[in-house]
């Protein structure tokens, strides 16, 4: 499993070795989804996601580690049960690797290989999402920031399956602020 490693501005760092390559495969270069863009500036969302699923009569607030695309995710045809916005991807971010507070106010960024960049800010619980529904090239690449400190992660993303955060980053290993 990769996880999250810090990055400097003026250098992509790509030190662990992907699950899939091979000598004779040439990777793509690990992309910094913050390199194009402004610099980090608050944004805290102004909901959040808590308030949301329990005055959305939802019925359910999420536990800590919801797998967030398991009801705003692709839908079969007909599902009246999947009535949840679309997303992207989603996640949870902590202030440690505790996995304990949440991370308010952290910017993620995901920068496929055309380029096309996505942000987003995490809430006061320390949630993020993307919502709707983009078509990506990948692999692509993301990051949690800061200031001026970002952390990437090092693993690449290969598949719309991978955006679910939650999903790896669990109690074990939780995203966390840079």
């Amino acid at each position: 499993m990769g996880g999250f490693g810090e990055l400097r501005r003026d250098q992509v760092s790509n030190d662990e070795a992907d699950d899939t390559s091979s000598a004779s495969t040439a990777q793509p270069a690990q992309k910094d989804p913050f390199a194009k863009g402004p610099a980090y500036a608050p944004a805290l969302p102004k909901g959040n996601a808590r308030a949301a699923h329990s005055s959305g009569n939802v019925g359910v607030v999420p536990a800590k580690e919801a797998q967030c695309l398991g009801c705003h995710g692709d839908a079969p045809a007909g599902d009246a049960a999947k009535k949840a916005p679309m997303f992207v991807f989603a996640g949870t971010v902590y202030e440690s690797a505790e996995g304990k507070a949440p991370a308010k106010d952290m910017e993620l960024g995901l920068v496929d290989q055309k380029d096309k960049q996505l942000r987003v800010h995490s809430d006061d619980d320390g949630n993020f999402w993307i919502e709707g529904d983009t078509d990506l090239a990948f692999p692509a690449f993301v990051a949690v920031r800061v200031g001026t400190t970002t952390k990437a992660m090092k693993k690449r993303i290969n598949n719309m399956k991978e955006l679910e955060c939650n999903s790896c980053h669990g109690n074990a290993n939780p995203i966390r602020r840079p």
